[in-house]
């Protein structure tokens, strides 16, 4: 048995590898849309609450998962706390997708950017931007940097907030279950092809 102090170093020391970079797949079939997902606050209820999804989030992202769209994940997550997201993700019943996370202190504090940046390679490989949901201004920054309309924009709002962050979007969110209606009602399937 392990002792406790040597367990929670392994456990700090294992958690700062880095996820390798995330390439842009290639099209697939027919099906070239995408849901754009920030993880932290927007699939989480706060940033600094990493550990637990957000009611109805997995559920949210599988009805499009289901309608045929590939599913991006985005974070600049710090590298300390990257290395269980692959493993949170599918644990907590979110379908497969890229994970696309930041690999350098520049990336980390220039967010906006470096999801633009990604966002912007999926547009010249010939994908189509369809949602994005958010819960920080640099989210809804990059968003807008990518060239998504305002109506296919969705921000969360954070637990224990007020209001959503600033930026450009169609709707603030207070949780997930409250946008199943749209997406079971108003998203469109994509054409029938292979996913992700």
């Amino acid at each position: 048995m392990l002792h406790p102090a040597l367990a929670t170093a392994i456990t700090i020391l294992s958690g700062c590898a880095l996820i390798p970079p995330a390439d842009v797949p290639p099209l697939s079939g027919t099906n070239r849309q995408v849901v754009v997902l920030d993880i932290d606050g927007t699939l989480t209820p706060r940033n600094i609450e990493f550990f637990t999804p957000r009611e109805s989030a997995a559920d949210a992202i599988n009805a499009f998962h289901k309608k045929g769209y590939t599913v991006v994940y985005l974070t600049t997550r710090v590298p300390a706390f990257q290395s269980n997201l692959p493993d949170w993700l599918a644990r907590n019943g979110f379908p497969a997708g890229p994970l696309h996370v930041a690999q350098t202190a520049n990336e980390r504090a220039n967010p906006a950017d470096y999801k633009a940046r990604v966002l912007g390679q999926y547009v010249n490989a010939g994908w189509r931007l369809a949602y994005a949901y958010g819960d920080s201004t640099t989210d809804l920054v990059a968003y807008s940097r990518a060239g998504l309309a305002r109506d296919r924009v969705f921000a969360l709002k954070r637990e224990h907030a007020d209001h959503c962050q600033e930026g450009v979007y169609e709707l603030c969110l207070e949780s997930w279950a409250q946008h199943m209606s749209f997406i079971e009602n108003e998203v469109p399937e994509t054409v029938p092809g292979e996913r992700f």
